[in-house]
């Protein structure tokens, strides 16, 4: 039997690219309108002066460059050896689908850094005296971290990103220290110098959850969790099956990817209140990771697991209507 072709989804013409961008934002405003955590959460902002209209401007606009620099980091980086526009289209798809993607502004602001900060550590590959790299690449994580500590938790990866790449040094290792230390200086001076007290040590106990939490998941998020886990193992198992076809440089990448997506993925379990924060980064990886292995590979394997997909994801969101009317 003929594999079903992804080609026009891989390399998409202009026609099949607007469709789908214009079929994304149908189904992104049928949420706005729909779906009852919008209601919420501009329920909310109505208390506040941040204007309804600006805030799902921000969310499109930080949506669409998300967008943009994963497409240049992964061509930039060529973590996939041919163009793609899988990786794209899988994290558009997480987020329209995955509720914790719909309504906060800092989680995409914080994937918008997040790239900025892989790009400078990719650039670093085998670079032991990128002081500037590692200290830029610690501060921009380091600075959004002031609206949300939780966001340090990636610092660590940074550092595993550096041993992995072969750009860690000492002096290296003290530039990412003083980037992570140098926003927290002046954030603290500020306060002390208006004589107020800051808050820091709390919020990690506050908003830590252990696997005590998942049974109170919805069995519907449970089953599409662990059919997209199983995916994603297969994805993987695929792209490691052939990984030496890539270079060194691009192979480290990928491990890279790799232990991060784990990484981000306790990181959501373990700060369950707080999994949203972290589910932008979790969508970016895993679009990439996916991508990899079904842009690369022509068998009927992949053309069922791209298939499987897409049907995955669209059940998972009718489901979410119809729990509306329920």
């Amino acid at each position: 039997m003929k594999a079903f072709s992804l080609s026009p989804f891989i390399k998409p013409g202009i026609a099949t690219l607007l469709l789908m961008l214009v079929g994304y934002l149908g189904i992104w405003t049928s949420n706005v309108v729909l779906l009852p955590e919008f209601d919420e959460s501009f329920t909310n902002l109505r208390d506040t002066q941040w204007p309804i209209a600006y805030h799902i401007s921000a969310l499109l606009a930080l949506i669409a460059t998300n967008s943009v620099l994963l497409r240049r980091f992964v061509l930039h980086f060529a973590i996939i050896r041919i163009k793609s526009f899988l990786p794209v289209l899988f994290y558009l798809t997480f987020t329209v689908v995955w509720t914790g993607l719909r309504t906060d502004v800092l989680p995409h602001f914080f994937l918008t850094v997040f790239l900025l900060s892989l790009e400078l550590l990719f650039g670093m590959y085998r670079n032991r005296k990128a002081v500037e790299a590692a200290f830029l690449s610690s501060l921009v994580i380091a600075a959004v971290s002031l609206f949300n500590p939780l966001f340090l938790l990636l610092i660590p990866m940074v550092w595993i990103g550096m041993i992995i790449t072969n750009a860690l040094s000492l002096r290296v290792w003290l530039a990412g220290i003083t980037g992570i230390a140098t926003p927290w200086i002046f954030y603290n001076a500020w306060y002390w110098f208006r004589g107020v007290e800051t808050e820091f040590s709390a919020l990690f106990i506050e908003k830590t959850i252990f696997v005590t939490g998942i049974p109170q998941l919805h069995w519907t998020f449970l089953v599409y969790a662990a059919a997209m886990a199983a995916m994603g193992i297969v994805a993987l198992i695929g792209l490691y099956s052939r990984l030496l076809e890539d270079s060194i440089q691009t192979r480290k990448y990928i491990h890279v990817l790799v232990v991060t997506t784990f990484y981000t993925l306790i990181a959501a379990v373990i700060y369950g209140t707080s999994a949203h924060l972290f589910l932008p980064i979790l969508a970016f990886l895993m679009a990439v990771l996916i991508a990899h292995p079904l842009s690369l590979r022509r068998s009927m394997v992949y053309s069922v697991i791209f298939i499987l997909f897409f049907l995955l994801n669209i059940v998972f969101l009718i489901v979410q209507y119809i729990q509306i009317l329920q």
